[in-house]
């Protein structure tokens, strides 16, 4: 668990150190667009760290590297969904039902159901370094999801049958 959590650890920084890049100074002018990018790229982080250091002694040399970065990105998928949506959530959450954020950032306020939906995603309200706090929850969610599913399957330890 340690070192799963240190690696995890490391992976929240690149995470969060590539949402700041690409809000700041590079021109991804969508935060959600900004925060996809930054979820991929702290999971491949996490699997070259995991697949070489955490779960070394767990990687078999018949499986090959391309199949566990496919079972890895199965179900980090998931959790990186569940991270994006939390992100993008959690901002609307902030920009509609809190006075945190200026009235000329909150349009998307004013609609409800599938609209407002479609509207935090095309045109997310902009929550101010609120967004990291939004970016952490997520990464606390994805991180169970991912702890859980990259022990038992992932990584898996195949038993082999004493019958």
């Amino acid at each position: 668990m340690g070192r799963y959590g240190l690696v995890g650890l490391s992976g929240v920084l690149v995470n969060l150190g590539l949402l700041w890049v690409l809000t700041r100074w590079l021109p991804v002018g969508n935060p959600n667009a900004a925060s996809a990018v930054a979820i991929e790229g702290s999971i491949l982080w996490n699997f070259w760290l995991h697949d070489r250091w955490t779960f070394h002694d767990r990687v078999e040399a018949t499986v090959r590297v391309w199949s566990r970065v496919l079972r890895f990105h199965t179900v980090a998928a998931f959790g990186a969904f569940l991270q994006w949506a939390t992100f993008a959530g959690f901002n609307d959450f902030i920009a509609c039902a809190t006075s945190l954020v200026p009235h000329a950032e909150r349009a998307v306020c004013d609609t409800s159901g599938i609209e407002r939906v479609i509207g935090t995603i095309a045109s997310p309200p902009e929550v101010g370094a609120f967004k990291y706090g939004s970016q952490m929850a997520g990464i606390g969610l994805a991180t169970m999801w991912n702890f859980i599913m990259n022990t038992r399957w992932t990584f898996r330890v195949e038993r082999s049958d004493p019958g």
